[in-house]
């Protein structure tokens, strides 16, 4: 169980890690927002600034944040930096969620909700394992070598947000994922 499988199955650990930051850097409306906006076409934080109904201090700020998690890059026009999406696992999220810049306020929190959850390792780890098999925590905890309240704590962060569920499997509960694009999610490493 819990090693995944197939292309879940080559992912390094820095690989879990990675997934983990960007989707806790796009966790954020605000800043889902903004990588939906200059994945499609490069922009100023004037034009985002506007675009968004923004202030300048705000759009800088989650620009930085971006910039230094490796998500989006700058390049100098004039006096304006423009920025763009570097980072082709963002690119990947944002269309396999088929976002486009007209994405509603509750479609953005719901996907930030969703995205959270995906913003630990740890969580991951237990998504590429139940993908291949569902599973009970006592297994999960052996392979992992976690804590059983550890476990358990993340499987209920998990099922909060719709991502896995239980099943009564031989007088046992066993968790199962349920999220219909987690293993595209799990891929995008491997891309």
């Amino acid at each position: 169980m819990i090693e995944g499988n197939d292309a879940m199955m080559k992912m390094s650990r820095d690989q879990y890690d990675d997934l983990a930051e960007i989707c806790g850097v796009m966790a954020n409306p605000t800043r889902l927002r903004i990588l939906i906006g200059v994945k499609r076409d490069e922009c100023n934080v004037k034009r985002i600034q506007l675009k968004l109904g923004l202030h300048q201090a705000t759009v800088s700020r989650h620009l930085s944040i971006m910039r230094h998690a490796r998500l989006v890059k700058a390049r100098r026009e004039g006096l304006k930096k423009c920025y763009t999406v570097i980072s082709p696992i963002v690119g990947q999220l944002i269309e396999t969620f088929g976002y486009s810049e007209n994405a509603g306020p509750e479609e953005i929190a719901e996907t930030c909700e969703f995205l959270k959850a995906l913003s630990n390792t740890t969580r991951i780890r237990i998504i590429a394992g139940l993908i291949k098999d569902e599973c009970n925590v006592k297994r999960i905890q052996e392979k992992l070598g976690l804590p059983q309240s550890t476990v358990s704590q993340h499987l209920n962060v998990l099922k909060s947000s719709g991502i896995v569920t239980t099943l009564e499997k031989d007088k046992r509960i066993c968790y199962i994922v349920i999220h219909p694009i987690v293993r595209t999610i799990l891929t995008l490493p491997e891309r």
